[in-house]
C-alpha cells in the first residue's frame, strides 16, 4: 500500500501540473485522456527508499521512457513544465527525489536495521556534501531504472530508448550514471545495459564537488547525442557548458546530433523551464529527444522482456 506521504506527494505533483498549464487551450490532448500518475517508492542497493512519480504512456511497448533528475538541494517539482510537455509527446516519464530530499528521507529496515538507521543520522540534503556521499546518488538512478525494467517486462515502456534528463548537479549524475550505463558488457541475447540513447544537462558543471562530468561526456559523446541549456548571462556556468560542449561537438555520430542552447538569462537550471522566458525549453528538449527516438532503428531498439 502507499503510505499517506506518498499519496501527498502525487497530490502535491497534480497540485503543481494543474498550476502550471493552468487549462491552457492550446493543449493537445486533454490530461484526463492520459493513464493516471502513479506514486512509487523502491529501495537502493545501500538502503535508501526513493519516492517518485511515474507517468505511463498510452503507447505501451512503444513509449520511450524519459528520467528526470533535480539539482541539488531542489526537489521533484521542477520538472513540472516539461513532465507537461514529455506527456503531450507520448514519453513515459519517471521523476524522483533523490535521497535526502523531498520524500526520499527514509531507510529500507531490510537492509538498514533500526540501530544502523540512528547511527548513520536522518537522511537531508546535508547529509551528503563529499564526493564519496554525492556519488552515492548514481545508485538513485539505478535503483529507478530497475523500477523502469519492471515495467518494461508489464509491456509499459521500452527501456532501450531510455533517455536522461539532469538539471545542474542531476546533470552530472545523469551523465556519471549513463556513461555506466553504456559500461555494461554486453553477454547473450539479452541487453544489460547501453540503454541511454539521448542525455539533456541544463547548466552541467565540468566538476560538482569532485564529481567529474567531463571524464563521462568524453565517453558518452562517442555514443549518443547530447543537449546542452544554460543562461548565458552568468560567465562561470557558460565556461561550463562552452568546454563541455568542445568535448562533444567533436565527435561522430553523436556529436553531429548534439545541441547546445546559451539562452539569454542569469537564471540557470530547471528555472530555464518557466514558460514566462518564452524560451520554449520544454518543447525544444521535447523535439531533440523525439528525433532521437526516431533514428533508431534496428534489433537493438525493439522491445524485449529482460528481467527474466
Amino acid at each position: 500500500m502507499i503510505r499517506n506521504g506518498l499519496a501527498a506527494f502525487l497530490v502535491a505533483v497534480l497540485a503543481w501540473v494543474l498550476l502550471s498549464v493552468g487549462v491552457a487551450q492550446d493543449r493537445k490532448k486533454d490530461e484526463s485522456d492520459k493513464p493516471k500518475p502513479q506514486a512509487v517508492e523502491f529501495s537502493t542497493n545501500d538502503g535508501i527508499r526513493i519516492a517518485g512519480v511515474y507517468y505511463p504512456s498510452e503507447l505501451g511497448k512503444q513509449a520511450a521512457p524519459v528520467i528526470l533528475l533535480h539539482d541539488y538541494g531542489r526537489r521533484y517539482n521542477d520538472w513540472v513544465p516539461l513532465i507537461h510537455t514529455l506527456r503531450e509527446a507520448d514519453f513515459a516519464v519517471m521523476v524522483i527525489d533523490f535521497r535526502g530530499h523531498g520524500f526520499s528521507t527514509k531507510y529500507d529496515p531490510t537492509i538498514v536495521p533500526p540501530p544502523l538507521q540512528r547511527r548513520l543520522g536522518p537522511l537531508t540534503p546535508s547529509a551528503f556534501r563529499t564526493a564519496a556521499d554525492l556519488r552515492k546518488m548514481v545508485l538513485d538512478v539505478e535503483a529507478t531504472k530497475r523500477f523502469l525494467l519492471d515495467r518494461n517486462d508489464e509491456g509499459e515502456l521500452n527501456i532501450a530508448k531510455l533517455s536522461i534528463v539532469g538539471a545542474g548537479f542531476g546533470a552530472v549524475i545523469g551523465g556519471i550514471w549513463s556513461n555506466m550505463d553504456w559500461s555494461q558488457p554486453q553477454t547473450g541475447l539479452v541487453k544489460t545495459g547501453r540503454d541511454v540513447q539521448a542525455l539533456v544537462m541544463l547548466s552541467p558543471v565540468m566538476n560538482y564537488r569532485g564529481l567529474r562530468l567531463d571524464a563521462a561526456v568524453r565517453r558518452l559523446q562517442l555514443v549518443i547525442p547530447m543537449m546542452i541549456a544554460y543562461g548565458r548571462r552568468d560567465r562561470e556556468y557558460a565556461k561550463h557548458a562552452e568546454r563541455l560542449w568542445r568535448i562533444i561537438r567533436k565527435t561522430t555520430p553523436g556529436g553531429q546530433q548534439s545541441a547546445i542552447l546559451p539562452l539569454d538569462t542569469n537564471l540557470q537550471g530547471a528555472h530555464l523551464l518557466d514558460p514566462e522566458l518564452g524560451f520554449n525549453l520544454d518543447k525544444r528538449i521535447a523535439q531533440f529527444l523525439q528525433v532521437r527516438i526516431r533514428n533508431l532503428i534496428g534489433a537493438e531498439y525493439e522491445w524485449q522482456k529482460r528481467l527474466e
